[in-house]
């Protein structure tokens, strides 16, 4: 499902993204206006395709998760960063943590307790009221360390009280300004169940809502999260003779000429397409090309089979290969980055994140 739904996005996103950088300056003010309407509106359907997938995984009880000691202060640092703009453009002010330096590590999965926090980050902040403020606290206790996000908007009526944790419920804001599916806090709950904590609120008409979590803590020692670079072991490329070559293995014509374009902004690169990991294997063996950028859901071999046969020939073992993939589930990033994959890009691709990828893999500036 993940693969099928995300697939399509990657043309409408992609192609929308290269439209709105407008190389050529020929769009006028009412195209790029449509254009913008044309990312918004792929971003929510994508927003909405993630919690699907995300609350169909928890209610399958398929969700994989990578329990970890995790400091709560690193946790809350790097998930205020994320949602400062978006409190700065709603004139909501993001207060500093209180009490979390001292506070024990805790045993969770850091991806999804970034997913949990980032959430009612973002909630605190959208339903909020305008010059309003936001608070995060945390005080430990009975082997767990509560989390609590404090706002000052409307707060959530008594009677609705029995609603806020189902799917697709958004108790009366579906009809204002803001955007949203009424998922996020159904996933947020089984996030937070799955990794052995507990979620609640409280909240009353006129005084703000507070939501809390309780993370267990890890047994043992004070934990952080671990660093998340990729060497990619990429040697500095020397451009000034030659272009150097990326090879990008994809059996969709519309996600070809969609890198075709985005590559176009690299003018030192040579861009060669092959449809299937074979003819992309024999390529390599004859032509060896700089990078390798791997759909991992190929015709015939898939993507892990092909890097394998890659890492198996002495004179293409050193070629970063970074996994393109409409795949969003966390496990298999894992798995590709353990299987030695330099990175790993998500479709619908980021057209900055894609450039930025193939300059960190070949050392351009």
């Amino acid at each position: 499902m993940s693969h099928e739904l995300r697939t399509p996005m990657n043309a409408i996103l992609g192609f929308a993204q290269l439209l709105r950088m407008d190389r050529m300056g020929g769009l006028s003010r009412s195209q790029r206006t449509q254009v913008d309407h044309i990312l918004r509106g792929g971003e929510h359907l994508l927003a909405l395709i993630n919690e699907v997938l995300d609350l169909a995984r928890i209610e399958a009880g398929k969700l994989e998760l990578s329990l970890e000691a995790v400091a709560p202060a690193r946790l809350l640092d790097d998930c205020l960063h994320l949602v400062r703009p978006l409190a700065l453009g709603r004139r909501v002010r993001l207060h500093d943590p209180e009490a979390l330096a001292d506070l024990p590590a805790m045993q969770v999965d850091y991806t999804r307790a970034k997913q949990v926090m980032l959430n009612l980050l973002s909630n605190a902040i959208k339903y909020n009221r305008e010059g309003g403020s936001v608070l995060v606290t945390g005080t430990a206790s009975e082997g767990h360390v509560r989390l609590s996000v404090r706002d000052t908007g409307d707060g959530i009526p008594q009677a609705k009280h029995g609603r806020v944790f189902q799917p697709f419920q958004r108790l009366g804001k579906e009809h204002g300004p803001t955007e949203g599916t009424g998922v996020g806090l159904s996933i947020t709950k089984g996030l937070v169940e799955q990794m052995g904590g507990r979620i609640g609120f409280d909240s009353e008409p006129g005084s703000g809502t507070v939501f809390w979590v309780d993370f267990i803590i890890a047994a043992g020692h004070q934990g952080d999260v671990p660093g998340a670079a990729i060497d990619s072991g990429a040697m500095p490329l020397d451009t000034t003779s030659r272009k150097a070559t990326v090879l990008y293995v994809e059996d969709n014509p519309a996600n070809q000429r969609l890198m075709e374009f985005i590559l176009a902004e690299l003018p030192e690169l040579r861009l060669v397409c092959l449809h299937s990991a074979e003819l992309a294997l024999a390529y390599v063996k004859d032509e060896l090309p700089d990078l390798v950028l791997m759909d991992l859901n190929l015709p015939g071999m898939d993507g892990f089979a092909a890097l394998q046969a890659i890492r198996r020939d002495p004179r293409a073992s050193s070629i970063p290969v970074v996994a393109v993939t409409a795949n969003a589930m966390e496990d298999t990033e894992r798995r590709g980055l353990r299987a030695g994959f330099a990175g790993f890009l998500t479709k619908p691709v980021r057209v900055d994140e894609v450039l930025s990828t193939v300059r960190s893999a070949l050392s351009i500036v």
